[in-house]
């Protein structure tokens, strides 16, 4: 069974997507969804990820979406990190869990 994944969703000309999706390929991301969880950034801009702003109703971009339910996406200014809070998950927990994008390629 394949895992579940956060679907973050950025396009160009988007002045906070460029930061973000930069920490998402350095790997500087976290989330507050336990266990095994994959990220997928989709640029909505592309050919590709164009069709998900009507099939995932967004409004805006940058939107992460987790199981169907809109993220909270704040950046660690100190740390350089993005995180990633999704309803229905344990809140307020100190622990965070660092997701697995596997290796970036080389760029």
């Amino acid at each position: 069974m394949a895992k579940k994944a956060i679907r973050l969703f950025v396009g160009e000309g988007c002045k906070p997507c460029g930061p973000i999706k930069e920490m998402v390929v350095q790997g500087r991301f976290e989330s507050n969804i336990p266990g095994d969880v994959g990220l997928d950034l989709i640029d909505v801009t592309t050919e590709e990820g164009f069709p998900f702003v009507e099939s995932e109703k967004l409004e805006q971009v940058p939107t992460a979406k987790y199981d169907g339910q809109v993220c909270k996406l704040e950046i660690d200014r100190e740390e350089q990190v993005l995180i990633i809070t999704c309803p229905g998950q344990e809140e307020g927990s100190e622990q965070r869990t660092v997701v697995d994008m596997g290796t970036p390629a080389p760029g």
